[in-house]
């Protein structure tokens, strides 16, 4: 099922540039839900989220996806310059939006098609570099790919722990970021380990 629909996006994916067309059914998500569920990890921010896990499904469908982003790099690199940098102005020149509320003016809804476009542009360049650059296999390769979804789930919970302590030292910014990162990093690969070192100890009876 879907192979049809599937079929015809490769063939539109064999033309420069056409993987920013698939900015248009999140933008639809973002300018439809977001005004009704404006709050951070609401339904919004699911459909919006949910995108990119089907997306990533798609694009490993058909290799003319795969050939497009290999292809069209560069112009990823070049719309996630360009979104970040005018993010940023945007939210450097004193302009009123308040990214919790509704989006409501013009400005509002050009701030979040540009977040949009950045998310779907870094997405699509760093999954080039994934495939330009580590096509390969290491143990460190192997050990990362095991680790990631227990690391993923893992961090939240480690770094609300560490960071309910920490905001409350007599520090800078700079020294409290740091802690949080190398601590929540550290405590979470901690718990991996520790996780693992009990299941191969249950499996092999030790």
């Amino acid at each position: 099922p879907g192979r049809r629909f599937i079929a015809a996006m490769a063939r539109l994916a064999e033309y420069r540039g056409s993987f920013l067309l698939l900015v248009l059914p999140i933008l639809a998500v973002q300018f439809g839900l977001r005004r009704f569920f404006p709050e951070e990890h609401n339904w919004a921010d699911f459909f919006y989220l949910m995108y990119f896990f089907v997306l990533g499904h798609v694009l490993c469908a058909d290799e003319r996806f795969t050939r497009a982003v290999r292809r069209d790099w560069w112009v990823a690199l070049i719309g996630g310059v360009a979104a970040f940098a005018a993010v940023t102005i945007m939210a450097l020149s004193g302009d009123e939006i308040d990214v919790p509320e509704a989006p409501r003016t013009l400005g509002d809804h050009g701030f979040w098609a540009l977040v949009t476009l950045n998310a779907l542009c870094w997405t699509a360049f760093f999954l080039f570099v994934g495939m330009r650059f580590l096509n390969f296999s290491n143990r460190w390769l192997q050990y990362s790919q095991e680790a990631v979804l227990p690391f993923f789930v893992l961090h939240q919970p480690v770094i609300v722990v560490i960071a309910y302590f920490v905001v409350q030292w007599d520090a800078g910014i700079p020294v409290k970021l740091a802690a949080v990162m190398m601590g929540s990093f550290a405590a979470t690969v901690g718990l991996y380990e520790l996780d693992a070192t009990l299941r191969l100890r249950r499996a092999t009876g030790c």
